[in-house]
């Protein structure tokens, strides 16, 4: 296999697999070990799954900050030890929520910030030991509240004692967590019992493939692959010519009439070589590179 493979491959990850895991069988598919991905995935969970390959490993933090977006079930009724359907049952209650009370309580959370208390079955790292580490010896460790953000929920189908809700979110949202605390704001109970993503780091899962269908495809993998920018199409594009680029590639600051802004890509020649930013100068403003990619 080609080791200069830089991209972006759309990989639908199927249950059963970690996110770890489809990395790992990535590395023996494409004989290479420069891979990683934008985002885990728990275990039961499907969906988009974007993995860095080469040069793409330098940006996978720029795009786990895009919005993700899941179509997630809740089934009321139950609340679990991992906030999932695979966990073991901790509290019961006979109250199932009608259609307007869902919606009610989606409303109260719609294009909202909202604190979540990560659960202990996670793999949020407390005093160098993950969560879950701490939660399978039975201990139950005090954890701080993180700051999410809830761009679009909607119910889409409410039937027996389940709802089938389409969430829009940041980066860091457990949406485990989310269902549960919506459970709780109506008086019951709830927990998770089917996650899909379809959407993560502007990839949709209309794009994605399965591991088996890489490895069946392995002969046209750099045409299944995308661009790097692909990923980043939420960031403004700024073009330098010939000479800013060997100024860049030494380290020089480079003066431009842009505005500040905060994060871009870079180009030169039309061909994606950088993410950097413009900082506001006395004189003039300048370009400074954060992420160098030729």
């Amino acid at each position: 296999m080609n080791g200069n493979l830089n991209g972006i491959l759309p990989i639908f990850k199927e249950t059963g697999f970690t996110s770890h895991d489809v990395v790992a069988k990535l590395r023996g598919i494409l004989k290479t070990k420069k891979i990683g991905h934008s985002g885990t995935l728990d275990p039961n969970a499907t969906g988009a799954l974007p993995i860095c390959i080469g040069k793409a490993t330098k940006i996978s933090d720029y795009m786990m900050l895009q919005p993700k977006e899941y179509i997630a079930e809740i089934t009321f009724g139950i609340e679990t030890a991992t906030e999932d359907i695979w966990g073991e049952v901790l509290n019961y209650s006979d109250k199932i929520p009608t259609r307007d009370e869902i919606i009610s309580s989606i409303d109260k959370i719609n294009n909202q910030e909202i604190q979540q208390i990560p659960p202990m079955y996670s793999a949020k790292k407390i005093k160098g030991k993950k969560l879950y580490e701490y939660a399978r010896k039975g201990e139950i460790i005090s954890r701080e509240s993180i700051r999410v953000t809830v761009y679009q929920a909607e119910l889409l189908r409410k039937y027996e004692n389940k709802a089938l809700i389409r969430i829009r979110c940041s980066k860091g949202t457990y949406i485990r967590t989310l269902l549960k605390d919506l459970a709780r704001s109506m008086d019951t109970c709830g927990t998770m019992s089917f996650l899909l993503r379809t959407l993560s780091s502007g990839i949709s899962i209309d794009n994605c493939l399965t591991l088996e269908q890489i490895e069946h495809n392995i002969e046209s993998i750099e045409d299944i692959m995308l661009p790097m920018e692909k990923a980043l199409s939420h960031l403004p594009k700024i073009e330098v010519d010939d000479e800013k680029y060997n100024l860049i590639l030494n380290g020089a600051k480079i003066s431009t009439s842009l505005d500040p802004m905060e994060q871009n890509l870079i180009y030169c020649r039309n061909e994606f070589i950088g993410i950097g930013e413009v900082l506001k100068s006395n004189h003039s403003n300048i370009i400074k590179v954060k992420k160098l990619l030729h």
